[in-house]
């Protein structure tokens, strides 16, 4: 990052009207979600089903996230198809949503088996359309941009998701115990529906100003052989991938676990652990690319890095509720950086016609890292207790930071 890199910006702005919509896009359709995440297993729970059945439906989610992206990357590869895909996601999971809806106010009209079943059938019709519309809109969001414009946009992109986040769980929870469940159903297709429109928004604003853009510059030819193949991992994306695997999965033990260990020290509302976490992560990604010019990539990485093994060793002695936030800070600050750095990394390896399977190659292993923390840390805690497992995962993250340290030294290159 350079003093041209900021002129350029002036030149190329980031907020464009495009850009706008598709961030108002995901604000509302990430609030949405965090409220589905956090309600939805309060509700089984009331209405009588078991923890362990209220684990598999809160895993689904996870499991698609998996699985999803790779399947679908491939397949947009053309703005065209990544704004009728995000419509096309935001729309299912809002069907999904009047399902829940209905069957709120009817389900008694089902057998308790059968009734899970169909909550089940609806929750994998809106991780689908999660997993589609989160690629497809990560991918309009980089399209057309350069290296540097990519992390500002990127970070701009990923702090109005950290705001939703931070605001969607306590919302639900909220709005469920003054308005009962129903009631918050309606608020949540109330924000699919106003996602929904912006999509639609977006999606003729794309139309109409299409044949306006200057075409894009040609990649270089494919071997005859993959010509028509449909790429399902990008391989320049793969090591940022392998490394957010490592990382998703030394953090499972944060997000898994935070609330069963805040039961352990006797605290309540632990919830707020996410009000320092996602301001910092706010704060940090205003501020990236100056932070950027000023100290680099790599120093700032590894920096990061630091705070996150920091938070861990916090939480590993954590006593009070001080302890819980002044980790959500550490965090925060870090993974704010940390994540967003690391899917720019991964996407500005790839032509620019491949960013659509980057992404997708990208998401695939962080959900996937995600998933194996979740059962890797379970094992842990139950063999050792939830303390010690923020111990082993600060290890954990201290390995990682000497293979990147090395990795990065060797490179030479701040990229």
């Amino acid at each position: 990052m350079t003093k041209n890199t900021f002129q350029a910006e002036r030149k190329n702005p980031i907020y464009t009207k495009d850009f706008i919509l598709i961030l108002l896009f995901y604000i509302f359709a990430i609030l949405a979600e965090q409220m589905e995440c956090n309600v939805y297993p309060v509700f089984l729970r009331a209405s009588g089903y078991s923890v362990s059945q209220t684990g598999v439906f809160s895993s689904v989610l996870n499991l698609i996230g998996c699985v999803c992206p790779v399947l679908i990357g491939g397949f947009l590869n053309s703005n065209r198809r990544r704004e009728t895909a995000v419509l096309t996601g935001v729309v299912a999971e809002f069907l999904g949503g009047i399902g829940f809806l209905l069957l709120s106010l009817q389900g008694d009209l089902l057998p308790s088996g059968a009734l899970f079943a169909v909550f089940l059938g609806l929750r994998v019709i809106q991780g689908v359309g999660y997993s589609i519309y989160i690629l497809a809109a990560l991918t309009l969001v980089m399209d057309r941009m350069s290296a540097e414009q990519v992390v500002s946009r990127t970070a701009a992109y990923y702090n109005g998701g950290s705001l939703a986040a931070a605001t969607g769980p306590a919302l639900g929870l909220g709005l469920a115990d003054a308005m009962g469940y129903s009631g918050t159903f309606r608020i949540m297709l109330l924000f699919l529906f106003t996602a929904a429109a912006l999509a639609l928004a977006r999606l003729i604003y794309g139309r109409r100003t299409e044949k306006a853009l200057p075409a894009p510059e040609p990649e270089p030819e494919e071997a005859p052989a993959s010509r028509h193949r449909l790429h399902l991992f990008e391989k320049a994306a793969l090591l940022p991938s392998l490394f957010m695997l490592y990382y998703e999965v030394t953090l499972g033990c944060i997000f898994s676990f935070i609330m069963l260990f805040s039961q352990e020290l006797s605290l309540a509302n632990t919830g707020i652990f996410y009000i320092p976490y996602h301001a910092c992560a706010i704060a940090i990604r205003s501020v990236m690319t100056r932070i950027i010019a000023r100290f680099g990539k790599k120093r700032t990485l590894l920096v990061c890095l630091l705070l996150e093994i920091a938070g861990l060793l916090v939480m590993f002695r954590a006593t009070g509720m001080a302890s819980i936030l002044f980790t959500g800070v550490l965090l925060g600050t870090g993974d704010g950086f940390c994540y967003c750095i690391i899917n720019v990394a991964a996407i500005t390896r790839a032509p620019e016609s491949h960013r659509n399977t980057a992404n997708a190659t990208f998401l695939t292993f962080k959900g996937l890292g995600l998933a194996i923390g979740s059962i890797l840390w379970g094992y842990v805690a139950d063999l050792t207790g939830l303390r010690s497992i923020y111990l082993c995962a600060a290890v954990m993250m201290i390995l990682g930071w000497v293979a990147m340290f090395f990795y990065l030294r060797r490179r030479g290159a701040d990229d």
